[in-house]
């Protein structure tokens, strides 16, 4: 973990699920469960990835995840109430043909 200089704070979050490279948590204001990279949260935070579903606080983690994961603003998603294909094998997410990295949510390069 890291101290960030700008960070944004979630109260009443909680870790579902960790990896040694992502934390699945649930943000009740956002409505949902969201993967953050291990990197991206704050030292200051009181939910990481040990003690998975007993680890309750406030999660706090960069200003970047929150945005790039639309974590900011209203307490809804940027892509709240748009369809999301299911997760097929592998924790990767397939629409078509483009793979969806299921920690940043981008799409994998095509040559890999």
């Amino acid at each position: 973990m890291a101290e960030f200089e700008e960070t944004v704070e979630f109260p009443d979050s909680r870790c579902v699920r960790a990896t040694s490279k992502a934390i699945l948590v649930e943000i009740p204001d956002f409505g949902g469960e969201f993967w953050i990279p291990q990197t991206q949260v704050d030292d200051r935070s009181e939910v990481y990835g040990a003690a998975e579903g007993e680890n309750v606080g406030t999660l706090v983690v960069s200003q970047w995840i929150a945005e790039e994961k639309g974590l900011t603003g209203s307490g809804t998603p940027d892509y709240a109430g748009k369809p999301r294909a299911p997760r097929q094998g592998g924790g990767t997410r397939r629409c078509l043909t483009t793979r969806i990295c299921p920690t940043c949510d981008r799409p994998w390069p095509e040559n890999e």
